[in-house]
Order: C-alpha cells, then sequence, then structure tokens
C-alpha cells in the first residue's frame, strides 16, 4: 500500500473519485449553486491550479497492483478538505489508512500539540468521529455546502 503527493498526470483520476464521491454521498442539501461550485474546483484544472500554489495538498493511495483508489486532500498541514475513496474500494480501510497516514505525519513533524480540522458533510460527520474527530458546533452551509466543523486534538 502507497500513500504519496500526487502528480499533475493523477489530477483527472483524482477529480473522477471526488465528484464521483460527492455526488453520490455528500450533495444532500447543498444549493445548485454548492454543487456548480464544488463541481468546478475539483475539475483537473482547478485543482492542479490548487497543487501549484500550495494552497490544496492532494494524497493519494494506491494498494498494490492497483491505481488510484483513494484521495486526501489537506490545506496548511492541519486542515482536512477532501477524502473520498472510489466507490468499488469502499470498505476496505483504505479511507482510514489516509486520516492515520496524515496523522502519523503530523504527529511526526510536531508531536507536542496537534490539531486537524475538518468541515464535514453531514454524512461523513459518524465516519470522523470513529477516528476521535469531535464535533465543534452546528451544521454551517458553507459556500452552499452543508458542513459540521470538527477536530481531532493531541496534547
Amino acid at each position: 500500500m502507497e500513500i504519496r503527493e500526487l502528480t499533475p498526470q493523477e489530477l483527472p483520476e483524482a477529480s473522477s473519485i471526488i465528484i464521483g464521491g460527492f455526488l453520490q454521498f455528500d450533495r444532500e442539501g447543498a444549493s445548485p449553486e454548492g454543487l456548480t461550485e464544488f463541481t468546478r474546483m475539483m475539475e483537473p484544472r482547478s485543482l492542479r491550479a490548487m497543487t501549484v500554489d500550495g494552497s490544496l495538498c492532494l494524497y493519494g493511495l494506491f494498494p498494490p497492483g492497483g491505481g488510484l483508489a483513494g484521495v486526501l486532500g489537506v490545506r496548511q498541514e492541519r486542515h482536512i478538505v477532501l477524502l473520498f475513496v472510489r466507490a468499488e474500494d469502499q470498505g476496505k480501510g483504505y479511507g482510514e489508512r489516509l486520516i492515520h497516514d496524515l496523522q502519523e505525519r503530523c504527529l511526526a513533524s510536531n508531536p507536542q500539540e496537534l490539531t486537524l480540522t475538518v468541515n464535514a458533510s453531514p454524512h461523513a460527520v459518524t465516519y470522523y468521529a470513529r477516528f476521535g474527530f469531535l464535533p465543534l458546533g452546528e451544521m454551517l452551509l458553507i459556500g452552499g455546502l452543508p458542513m459540521v466543523p470538527m477536530a481531532w486534538r493531541v496534547k
């Protein structure tokens, strides 16, 4: 199992996984404008611009003998922007591996105090809670998308 930063050539496949997962699991409660903007921001060209300017770091999970199966997007090394696993790879623990890899990477760089945050879709709140993320407040509408702010802290 390999987890690494995605290359520009892998962004079209990552975009497909992200948009497909979003439309399948996270579109409920989103405004039409929110759906349009999310889809636009997750197109390969937009992903490339954000990775080049450093505002987004995309990691991919590659199982042995397979292609890209999961994508984790992170901002400022501590905020999870997105986490999606290809539909046919759901339930194999790939999302968990991506989260644990991020937690370990962050702990290695600053073991004294660490907080990871995520604005989770309502669908994903229980998923993140499995890894120790706690809600920080009520659901908000951010950019036309329903989100619950959550955090995982180590002290």
